[in-house]
């Protein structure tokens, strides 16, 4: 007795099951390997913000990596009045102030900043300037307010897989916490 659906043998038909259950699991696989990949990228997305800290005698402006994976530092810029301040090191950061505060500038207790090639971990940051000023020279909250709208920062930087330079510019990006 001979096998038959509709016309085919049951091997025949065996035989093209087997190849279409392939086929759906090549795409199948394939589209699952798209989508792991897609979320492994995500997953290590690094992604910065900066804010201030203030007290009566005291500004302290930060720059953290609030994402879930490292940043890799292309560069590390300051910016004043929309003008880049040169300098190795913390030097641009030092000039910066002395602009800000071109009489009576405050005591810089700490300064830190990114190089090339340096990375910022997830869930870290760096005071960028820890500022103390002089009890005869406390700037108003509202001074405070228009000088952060002078100064920038801007850090390029990608992610572990390097595939892209994203560009946090503390003007346009702000990312509050």
């Amino acid at each position: 007795m001979v096998c038959e659906i509709y016309g085919y043998s049951c091997e025949g038909v065996g035989a093209i099951s087997s190849a279409a259950i392939a086929v759906f699991a090549f795409f199948t696989t394939t589209w699952q390997a798209i989508t792991t990949r897609k979320h492994n990228r995500l997953s290590v997305k690094p992604m910065l913000s900066t804010w201030t800290t203030t007290a009566p005698d005291r500004y302290t402006l930060k720059l953290s990596n609030i994402g879930v994976g490292p940043a890799l530092i292309k560069s590390f810029h300051v910016y004043v009045d929309d003008k880049k301040i040169d300098g190795t090191g913390t030097e641009p950061i030092a000039k910066a102030v002395h602009i800000l505060f071109p009489q009576n500038p405050p005591q810089i207790l700490n300064c830190s900043y990114l190089t090339k090639g340096g990375a910022l971990s997830a869930n870290f940051g760096i005071d960028v300037a820890d500022l103390l000023f002089p009890p005869t020279a406390l700037p108003s909250p509202a001074v405070l307010e228009h000088l952060q709208k002078r100064i920038k920062l801007v850090v390029e930087y990608t992610s572990i897989y390097e595939e892209k330079t994203y560009s946090y510019d503390s003007y346009k990006n702000h990312h509050p916490i």
